[in-house]
């Protein structure tokens, strides 16, 4: 790739329409919006839309084909299986074995890639190939501006604080439009709001607070719904203070608990300015949930380094869906009756879907190669830690579940090719990855243990030798190997992002020994969750905010 000039980058800029000058709160005029006053007729259009959905049917949704399958099906399968044919329970075990050691080493290959072109990324000779050389090359004549979506709810200051000053030292941060996010319920929310509106009032290209009115009509409590709104105020500000064409700002929503590095904004705004397909892909940086992991329980950190392991090697490549820090084109944001759906509790899921819907096909995720630091799951006490965990599993899942049925509904709005493709790879991911394959090896151990126990069957009666009875058991070793990859990784993360943790190698041992007993614990978590969606219905989904008290201020 041609490596470019400071000029041309400052051609890029001139391609785009309009300019704007860099204004301070006080110049542009800060607004906090407190109602929930929707004037325009797409916003009207918006509410009828979300109280249609909110009156539909409450039990009859797509989200039952999992439960049919995973739950009823598939994952009890060698229970019923063995009894019919020895044989068939002995080859289903073989076959979900192989499949699923083959899913784990191409997600291994696959982060190890994307962690490749973080490490290269952080070297500024090759950034220089991709990058603008200094953030002179976006100075004040560039027309792009960043909107930049934090929402919070019960989270304690210190954690907004860290967020805001991860995003004041961007290297661009005078092209930030910063709106935080914050509830109507939040305690202390005008005196919270005004100490962050003194503290950051110069640092970006506007700072503004929004509080989203509780109890609205066809809207889902939550991060989704505090989103939708907060970017629509975000974007009434954003006209107000003479900016017009949204072609050329970008989106990016995050929790209160991200840890942005310096040239995040930087390398998203380059690759956004020379792409052509600006509106039809979204960015993703890798989350690391290192923010003080060392100090969580061996389940919690467990989880957190798969799934930063997972989404580098799965979610990303794949193009399944974005993860709770993501930027794309405010145009494209803009381009549907909600900018995030506010009936539905997964942002990030839904709001990949929402864009497919926009431009009638799959949506790209390109790679930020510029990790983000995020919160995992906290608790004051290791009873909480537990709850907390269980707590967020559910809700993910049951969230996944709900965007299945979205998806199905909005089939129509993209060609068959692209829906069969996501549909499957989102299937995959979120059925068998993460809540199948664990449960049917634990019940294809049990079957078999039980039925060639009992002399129901007899190794040497279908199997040329009886010890290959044990074959499927190879997959364990794979999966180990797998598993300690993805704390290699891990270890490689905490270095590029400079975290220090306190990891005594005895205590890493063991957590990677605990690795598949904590992922089949989050599978049977995954497993409850579908089935009880599919019989409570809509009313079982509630987004039940994280509890953040559990992380310690740490200094990044």
């Amino acid at each position: 790739m041609k490596r470019p000039s400071v000029k041309d980058i400052s051609q890029l800029a001139k391609d785009t329409l309009f300019s704007i000058n860099i204004l301070s709160p006080e110049q542009s005029g800060f607004a906090s919006r407190k109602t929930g006053d929707q004037s325009s007729c797409k916003s009207e259009q918006s509410l009828a839309a979300a109280e249609k959905l909110d009156s539909s049917n409450r039990y009859l949704r797509w989200n039952l084909l999992w439960f049919a399958f995973f739950c009823v099906f598939f994952i009890p399968l060698p229970f019923w299986l063995y009894p019919l044919s020895c044989l068939g329970g002995y080859i289903a075990s073989c076959v979900v074995t192989i499949w699923l050691c083959t899913a784990l080493l191409i997600c291994g290959l696959n982060a190890s890639l994307i962690m490749r072109k973080c490490y290269r990324a952080r070297d500024e000779r090759s950034l220089a190939q991709y990058q603008p050389q200094s953030a002179a090359a976006l100075d004040g004549s560039s027309p792009l501006v960043h909107m930049v979506l934090m929402c919070a709810y019960k989270e304690p200051l210190e954690v907004l604080v860290a967020t805001l000053d991860s995003l004041k030292q961007q290297t661009v941060a005078k092209h930030l439009f910063v709106v935080v996010a914050l509830e109507e319920k939040t305690p202390d929310v005008t005196a919270k709001s005004l100490h962050l509106i003194s503290r950051y009032a110069s640092d970006f290209l506007h700072l503004m607070v929004t509080v989203h009115p509780s109890g609205v009509p066809g809207e889902l409590p939550g991060k989704s719904s505090n989103s939708n709104y907060g970017a629509r105020q975000g974007v009434e500000q954003m006209l107000e203070m003479g900016i017009h064409d949204f072609r050329y700002c970008t989106a990016t929503t995050c929790d209160s608990d991200n840890i942005f590095p310096p040239k995040y904004f930087e390398y998203l705004g380059y690759d956004f300015l020379r792409r052509e397909n600006r509106y039809e892909v979204v960015w993703q940086a890798p989350l690391f949930y290192n923010y003080n992991l060392d100090q969580r329980p061996f389940f919690v950190r467990v989880t957190g380094i798969f799934r930063a392991f997972f989404m580098m090697g799965i979610l990303i490549p794949q193009d399944i869906n974005t993860m709770s820090v993501f930027s794309l084109s405010l145009h494209l944001l803009q381009n549907q009756d909600f900018f995030i759906h506010p009936a539905y509790q997964m942002d990030d899921i839904i709001c990949t879907l929402q864009r497919m819907v926009a431009v009638h096909k799959r949506v790209r995720i390109k790679l930020t190669p510029y990790p983000v630091i995020s919160g995992p799951t906290s608790g004051v006490t290791y009873k909480q830690e537990l709850i907390e965990w269980a707590r967020q599993g559910r809700r993910w899942t049951i969230g996944a579940a709900e965007v299945f049925h979205y998806f199905c509904i909005k089939w129509s709005s993209f060609d068959n090719f692209s829906g069969f493709s996501y549909g499957v790879r989102f299937t995959h991911y979120y059925g068998f990855i993460i809540c199948g394959m664990s449960l049917y090896n634990t019940t294809s151990l049990i079957a078999s243990a039980i039925f060639n126990g009992t002399g129901i069957c007899n190794p040497a009666d279908y199997l040329i030798h009886e010890y290959f009875v044990f074959l499927p058991l190879v997959g364990v070793l794979v999966s180990y190997l797998v598993y300690l990859w993805a704390f290699v990784l891990d270890r490689l993360g905490t270095r590029l992002l400079n975290v220090k943790e306190k990891i005594h190698f005895v205590r890493n041992f063991l957590h990677w020994l605990s690795a598949p007993l904590v992922l089949l614990a989050y599978s049977l978590v995954e497993y409850y969750a579908i089935t009880e969606v599919a019989v409570r219905g809509k009313a079982v989904c509630k987004h039940g905010a994280s509890k953040k008290d559990g992380l310690a201020v740490q200094k990044f």
